[in-house]
C-alpha cells in the first residue's frame, strides 16, 4: 500500500507486493479493464471488489451502495473472504455509532484502523483474529458532496510507508 497525505487528511491506495510503478499501473490496469468488461453496476462493483483481491492482496473487500430512502448502507459486492464471514451485515444504518463503515460516511472521510481489536467496532472480533485481520480502510464513495456509498478493505498486515 502507499499513502498520500493531503493537508488534513491522510490517503491510502493499493500498492502491489513488489512496490515497482509499473507493476502497481499494470495491476491497476488489469483491474479496470474487469470493471469495464463488466459494464453493469451490479458486475462493476464485484470486478472492482475482485480485482482488489486478487491484483493487490487484499484479503477482504466490501462495497456498499447508500440509499438516502432508509439512510443505510446496503452490501452490493463482496470478495476475498467474504464468503467465511457468518452473519455479516447486508446493510448498515449510516447512524450506527460503531460501525467503521458507517463512520467514513457519516464524517465523509477515510477511516483507518491499524490494528484490529476487540474494540475496533466490528462485530464477530473472534473471526477477524482467527483470519489475522489487522488493517482496516473505510472509504467514503462521494460524487461532490453526495455519498452514493462505501469501499471497505481489510489487510492480514500494515501497509508499507510511501515510497
Amino acid at each position: 500500500m502507499a499513502r498520500h497525505s493531503g493537508a488534513s487528511v491522510s490517503v491510502w491506495y493499493p500498492m502491489p507486493p513488489q512496490h515497482d510503478t509499473g507493476d502497481w499501473l499494470g495491476a491497476l490496469a488489469r483491474v479496470m479493464a474487469r470493471v469495464t468488461a463488466n459494464a453493469d453496476r451490479e458486475g462493476a462493483l464485484h470486478a472492482l471488489t475482485a480485482g482488489l483481491v486478487e491484483e493487490f492482496g487484499v484479503a477482504l473487500a466490501r462495497i456498499w451502495l447508500y440509499d438516502p430512502a432508509d439512510d443505510t448502507l446496503h452490501l452490493r459486492a463482496s470478495s476475498g473472504l467474504a464468503g467465511e464471514l457468518p452473519g455479516a451485515h447486508i446493510a448498515v444504518s449510516t447512524g450506527t455509532p460503531h460501525a467503521p463503515i458507517a463512520r467514513a460516511v457519516r464524517e465523509q472521510r477515510v477511516v483507518v484502523i491499524d490494528p484490529i481489536t476487540p474494540a475496533s467496532g466490528f462485530d464477530r472480533g473472534e473471526w477477524f483474529a482467527q483470519h489475522e485481520l489487522r488493517f482496516y480502510a473505510g472509504f467514503p464513495l462521494l460524487v461532490g458532496e453526495r455519498v452514493t456509498g462505501a469501499l471497505a478493505v481489510f489487510l492480514r498486515a500494515t501497509p508499507p510507508p510511501p515510497m
